[in-house]
């Protein structure tokens, strides 16, 4: 039940943020994007670290309310994240590349998956390392290494 309703908040959320903010970022100052883009960042980061709190609070059983309010938050995420990650590296890309548009967006695509590879790999060192004092459940640090 909890992956289903994660697979289809996550995709919706995305739909929202780049159809509905992504709708009027045009018509936005420049300053303006940048605080649209930084405060959705926030937004989804806010709901991100809500999210841990609420699975590390709640162990391996949770509730049905905390299932629900998780599902809640990840669907702020995922419109917190939309819109920040995929908007402005197109804007660039079309405007920076021209012609070679899509070359730009590969490149801008790799070079984004080689650094979350290289934060992954990094966050799975540091929790690895991690002492049993910090409270961090083993079942949670085995999923998150590499």
């Amino acid at each position: 039940m909890k992956v289903r309703l994660c697979r289809f908040v996550w995709p919706v959320g995305f739909i929202v943020s780049l159809m509905g903010f992504g709708r009027f970022f045009n018509a936005y100052s420049p300053a303006g994007k940048t605080r649209l883009v930084f405060a959705m960042t926030a937004v989804s980061s806010g709901a991100m670290f809500l999210i841990g709190l609420i699975v590390s609070a709640e162990g391996d059983n949770p509730s049905t309310l905390s299932i629900c309010l998780c599902v809640v938050l990840l669907f702020i995420t995922a419109v917190g994240v939309g819109l920040p990650y995929y908007v402005p590296s197109g804007v660039f890309a079309v405007r920076f590349g021209e012609d070679q548009a899509g070359v730009v967006s590969a490149y801008l695509d790799g070079t984004s998956a080689i650094a979350t590879g290289l934060f992954l790999k990094l966050l799975a060192g540091l929790v690895s390392s991690w002492p049993a004092s910090f409270g961090l459940p083993e079942s949670r640090a085995s999923c998150m290494k590499c």
